[in-house]
């Protein structure tokens, strides 16, 4: 992947997953409401699931672009890999 493209997806991926993790309390608040009404637990465990995998998407993608950042400016060395 390009590192324009790379830039342009992690900024997208950190603003939209930024704004909803800030709402994240108000989803489980309401996912727990909704469960105490029903009698269940799908909708709390459902939203937590949904926070949880976004949390994991937007630090993927910090980290790609950390490493791809210092690999560019020289601050890494990488290697290629060496084949037998």
């Amino acid at each position: 992947m390009k590192s324009k493209n790379l830039a342009l997806t992690n900024g997208i991926v950190g603003l939209v997953g930024g704004i909803i993790l800030l709402f994240g309390g108000w989803f489980i608040a309401g996912g727990i409401v909704s469960d105490a009404a029903t009698g269940s637990v799908s909708n709390t465990s459902g939203a937590a699931a949904f926070l949880n995998i976004l949390k994991i998407a937007i630090l993927a993608l910090g980290i790609i672009e950390i490493k791809k950042r210092l690999i560019s400016t020289g601050n890494i060395k990488v290697k290629p890999p060496e084949l037998y």
